[in-house]
């Protein structure tokens, strides 16, 4: 029964470990370290992945970008209308105001002229208390 296994010297050992080392590493270069799902990164999985991160980026920037135009878009409009509707409002004012002049101007017109008709009606009431007290 020869099952004797000769032994090697430290010196072999370490020289065997480092190339072993040295292949598992090349190996691990190559396919990746196995932590991911598929087994280690690829070339392609990273360009892939590169692309899309890309991609997203790009529409999470588009999306930005269109809410911030349609906020902008918002207030331009509510301006705009503030705007014209303040014109509308500023001119039915004015319109306003000129009636109410020519109405205060007729007032005032009528009050003179009952006055005038109250002086005639207390001149004519002494006259006929004259004339019926003589």
């Amino acid at each position: 029964m020869n099952n004797v296994v000769p032994l090697e010297t430290p010196r072999a050992l370490r020289a065997k470990i480092a190339e072993l080392s040295a292949e598992l590493e090349q190996h691990q270069l190559k396919h990746g370290s196995g932590d991911g799902t598929s087994g280690g990164m690829s070339d392609d999985w990273k360009i892939s992945v590169d692309r899309q991160l890309g991609q997203l980026h790009g529409d999470v920037r588009g999306l930005l970008y269109g809410l911030i135009g349609g906020f902008l878009f918002l207030i331009a409009g509510g301006v705009a209308g503030y705007l014209l509707l303040d014109g509308r409002f500023g001119s039915l004012e004015s319109k306003l105001d000129i009636r109410i002049t020519k109405v205060e101007d007729r007032l005032t017109s009528l009050e003179r002229k009952v006055d005038s008709i109250d002086t005639k009606i207390g001149i004519l009431l002494e006259r006929k208390r004259e004339a019926d007290g003589k």
